[in-house]
């Protein structure tokens, strides 16, 4: 059992995958958008998991669409600029 100041790994996980992909979204309309665009896919793939565990299949697919979103925009970076 966990105490009230532990968090297991994936809600860590899930955490930092959100701060991730808020910051990327940052980094797309402020800065890099190559760097963003890898930013926030890596902040998906960290907050998959946790929403996998819990069933919340909504989540799963607003991120999964987004993370489609995000792949094409990098086969697009790195194929056709």
């Amino acid at each position: 059992m966990h105490s009230r100041y532990q968090r297991p790994l994936l809600h860590i996980c899930r955490i930092i995958g959100n701060l991730l992909f808020i910051a990327g979204y940052a980094v797309v309309l402020f800065g890099n958008v190559e760097l963003g665009v890898y930013i926030r896919l890596f902040g998906n793939l960290l907050s998959w998991p946790y929403f996998y565990k819990i069933k919340m299949w909504d989540m799963i697919t607003v991120r999964s669409f987004f993370a489609i979103i995000e792949v094409a925009k990098m086969i697009q970076i790195l194929f056709f600029t």
